[in-house]
């Protein structure tokens, strides 16, 4: 059986299509690519949104976003074509419930050993269609060209040292029904790879980054008690002259023009009062002139539980222990030491979780890239500020943080990673709120698993 090869996609679903053995894995693996590519055109809008926006108050960007609309348009009309041809051989299959014409698609592109009109127009529609991309990229995003050029490419396949075969019968040719689909269902996600390499060159250009923009939400603390008020502010990323909110809705709440102050809006909520994870979302419409734009925001706090002095937290043998059942440990109170003789080791909390015995935190990804790296000291009221830590990824390298909260880059490293994952935290420099010249202990190292 021959099989198209897409390195990147191949990679994505983690089965070559020389390894499919069954129809039923055949399937599967097409259903898994059709997902892949339904979730990367959706991103792909997203950006082409934000890119939009940028354009109307950035002229620099005009250009880039009508080449995106063009080649959006291109790549449709493409992609539409290739779907004709799956949905062809989809219905020519339940047609025919005897399998007289398995090889639908083998039976329409060739003729005995030449290729008929209907193969020629295929062989066509690819070469034309790689022409007009190559056209409209060459002088703006000559790499993003480059790779259109390579998995378009309708050239002959070298199988051996010594011997060639032509694209469509190498593709094509003995290949079955759902062989044929899953091959035409990798040309489409070709595409949308090409579609994501397009916009990583735009967003990641460090002018777009600078030109986005984007509503930042700050608030004074992450973790909050029952009927606490809850402070913070909607700002956007970049200040640009007369550039103001004009509408903001809050939760599903339309905001008062009073808590716009100094192209800045004010938060100040109640607390609810059941303990859990809350949002702060919302849409921030603002004005530059006679030009409009609305950006959308999201954020989470905690509310949690006061403590009501059990018995576990008066255990005078350990200051932290893990409970029965429950994955990450909880620090134990003793009475307190405020003085700075005989203080504990500091240790590192995370949205109100220490690290177990092996040094683990279990957080679910949405609590962690919404949550401050913290320090306490067990049986302490002493306040110790982080102002610097260290951030590991599996596999791959540190990066230095400054603060106490994660950074973009490190989010997007912890959005695009999969379940148990693990990061860890370490280096971190602190200090005593109260007397920042006092040397604390380094707390020890821990990791942050993931578990969604």
């Amino acid at each position: 059986m021959k099989q198209n090869y897409f390195l990147l996609i191949v990679v994505l679903v983690l089965v070559s299509c020389s390894d499919i053995k069954t129809n039923k894995t055949l399937n599967e693996l097409t259903a898994k690519t059709e997902a892949y590519n339904s979730f990367k055109h959706t991103i792909f809008k997203n950006e082409l949104l934000t890119l939009a926006n940028t354009a109307k108050l950035d002229d620099t960007f005009k250009g880039k976003y009508e080449i995106v609309v063009k080649f959006d348009s291109l790549t449709a009309e493409y992609l539409n074509y290739l779907d004709s041809l799956k949905n062809q051989t989809i219905n020519a299959a339940f047609l025919d419930e005897k399998e007289k014409h398995p090889y639908y698609i083998q039976n329409k592109f060739f003729k005995e050993k030449l290729v008929t009109v209907k193969g020629q127009q295929f062989i066509d529609t690819i070469n034309l269609f790689n022409k007009n991309l190559g056209l409209l990229l060459e002088t703006d995003f000559p790499d993003t060209k480059k790779l259109i050029d390579s998995l378009l490419s309708t050239k002959s396949i070298k199988i051996s040292a010594t011997q060639e075969e032509d694209w469509l019968s190498y593709q094509f040719k003995g290949v079955d029904n759902q062989a044929a689909i899953s091959n035409i269902t990798l040309m489409q996600s070709a595409i949308e790879s090409v579609k994501s390499q397009l916009m990583k060159n735009i967003m990641g250009d460090e002018q777009f980054s600078a030109s986005a923009y984007k509503v930042d939400v700050v608030l004074e603390k992450t973790n909050y008690y029952a009927g606490d008020k809850i402070r913070g502010k909607l700002f956007i990323n970049k200040s640009v002259e007369n550039l103001k909110p004009k509408e903001v809705v809050l939760n599903g709440v339309k905001l008062d023009q009073k808590y716009f102050k100094n192209g800045e809006v004010e938060i100040a909520i109640d607390a609810p009062a059941a303990a859990g994870d809350y949002p702060i979302e919302g849409q921030l419409t603002i004005s530059q002139g006679n030009l409009e734009m609305t950006l959308y925001y999201n954020k989470s706090y905690s509310v949690i539980a006061k403590s009501k002095g059990t018995s576990d937290e008066i255990n005078a043998n350990t200051a932290i222990k893990t409970k029965k059942g429950v994955g990450n440990a909880k620090i134990v109170t003793q009475p307190k030491n405020n003085s700075l003789t005989n203080l504990e080791k500091p240790v590192i909390e995370i949205r109100g979780n220490v690290a177990d015995n092996n040094g683990i935190i279990k957080l679910t990804r949405s609590n962690f890239i919404t949550s401050s790296i913290d320090v306490l000291i067990p049986n302490s009221d002493l306040v110790v500020v982080v102002s610097e830590f260290s951030f590991k990824p599996q596999d791959q390298p540190t990066q230095k943080i400054y603060g106490n909260l994660l950074n973009s880059n490190s989010i997007s490293i912890i959005n695009k990673s999969k379940r148990g994952r693990q990061f860890k935290i370490f280096n971190l420099k602190i200090s005593l709120k109260s007397n920042p010249s006092f040397r604390l202990k380094v707390p020890d190292a821990v990791t942050v698993e993931l578990i969604d």
